[in-house]
């Protein structure tokens, strides 16, 4: 996310033009729609292919501000017990292919910034969830699933939330700072099953089934959001709230919003959108062993 501006208040950056990158995107539109709701004198957010390059042609100060948004997975695996979670200058130490990606992305940031003055602020955050997001995830598979008839700990925020943080991270960030976006209340995997049972009147006994694990999952990732917060950001919506609002909305929309969704509701799944072919030669609807 990307955004240029006259001159900002000392005490808070007000964009002109804001550019979003991904806009359509689960967490980016939940950003977009915020943006536009709660800021009407700011343009419309463009849904624009703006990147590092595009930026750098830009020229010297055309840019004032980009939010570059990576993952808590950076960080690597937390310690089962550790009373404390990573806090946004602790080491990278990403344990598989795609956070190793995401900590290539932000040093590939770090280095625009350093080489060539690119004012960039990366947000780090926790688990996100909420109506609209793809089935493959965990919190609408569960959903999608009760709806037909494990050790793992994650920290779950609800997407309006998220938006909230890049908004403020957006207009009150420190140029050349991380924050991490961020909740305390862990829940594990197990616990998230048989709370979405309950919602749908399901046994938990009869209803869940274990399955084999997902190669190189992290068991944890906590991580201390202390930073944001001191910028006036606090998480909102409790987990019943959010869980039962997109519970909702799956609901009304679930068995038509993305089509058949058959593949993605299967353990591991690799769902396809209608603009991508399936070449069964080269992959199948599973992560491969």
């Amino acid at each position: 996310m990307a955004s240029t501006s006259a001159t900002p208040a000392p005490e808070k950056y007000m964009p002109k033009n804001i550019l979003i990158t991904g806009a359509a995107g689960f967490i980016a539109s939940h950003v977009a729609n915020r943006l536009v709701r709660d800021h009407p004198s700011y343009l419309r957010p463009a849904i624009l292919p703006m990147g590092l390059s595009a930026c750098r042609r830009a020229g010297p100060g055309a840019v004032r501000r980009f939010v570059h948004v990576s993952t808590d997975e950076v960080y690597g695996e937390t310690d089962k017990d550790a009373p404390v979670g990573k806090h946004e200058a602790s080491q990278l130490l990403p344990t598989n292919p795609y956070s190793a990606t995401k900590a290539a992305a932000e040093m590939l940031v770090m280095a625009y910034a350093r080489s060539y003055g690119l004012p960039a602020i990366t947000t780090r955050g926790n688990n996100v969830y909420g109506p609209q997001q793809i089935p493959v995830k965990l919190v609408p598979k569960f959903i999608l699933l009760a709806m037909r008839d494990g050790s793992h700990a994650r920290s779950y925020l609800y997407c309006e939330d998220v938006a909230e943080a890049s908004d403020v991270v957006l207009h009150r960030g420190e140029i050349g700072s991380v924050y991490n976006i961020g909740t305390t209340r862990e829940r594990r995997v197990i616990d998230v099953a048989r709370h979405i049972c309950g919602m749908f009147g399901l046994n938990p006994v009869e209803a869940i089934r274990a399955v084999s694990d997902r190669p190189f999952n992290d068991h944890r990732y906590f991580i201390d959001d202390q930073k944001l917060k001191a910028l006036g950001w606090s998480e909102r919506t409790p987990w019943e709230v959010g869980i039962k609002k997109t519970a909702d909305w799956y609901i009304k929309h679930g068995n038509d919003w993305w089509g058949d969704v058959s593949g993605a509701l299967l353990p591991h799944p690799r769902m396809l959108t209608p603009q991508q072919s399936f070449d069964s030669a080269s992959m199948t609807n599973f992560d491969f062993n």
